[in-house]
């Protein structure tokens, strides 16, 4: 797994925000034997993210499986809580790119800022 978290930094992939239950999988009957993970995601690129800025995964609630649907959503309605949105988080790496002051100055230029 920290092969893949070092492609997911390298290629600059992230995980999809999601609503509902934070886990897609679950097996077992009691609190005593109960295990939930959140196997299922959608990996995305910060350009994919840039053209569905309002996307995000809906864990469906399961009925006859172990699994939880998983459906890409276009946007949010008011009462959905999308979680997993973080933000804004600068990465060190960018300021190798000889264009990031510029690009960050315009940012912050058009917020007024």
């Amino acid at each position: 797994m920290e092969g893949f978290g070092d492609v997911m930094a390298n290629c600059r992939l992230g995980d999809l925000r999601y609503v509902g239950l934070w886990y897609t999988w679950e097996r077992g009957r009691s609190p005593a034997t109960r295990i939930r993970e959140r196997l299922n995601r959608f990996i995305i690129t910060r350009d994919w993210l840039d053209l569905f800025l309002e996307a995000f995964i809906e864990h469906s609630v399961r009925y006859s499986s172990d699994h939880a649907a998983v459906v890409l959503k276009e946007s949010a309605s008011d009462g959905d809580r999308v979680r997993g949105s973080r933000g804004f988080i600068f990465e060190t790496g960018w300021l190798l790119d000889e264009t990031c002051e510029e690009v960050m100055k315009n940012a912050w230029g058009r917020r007024g800022g």
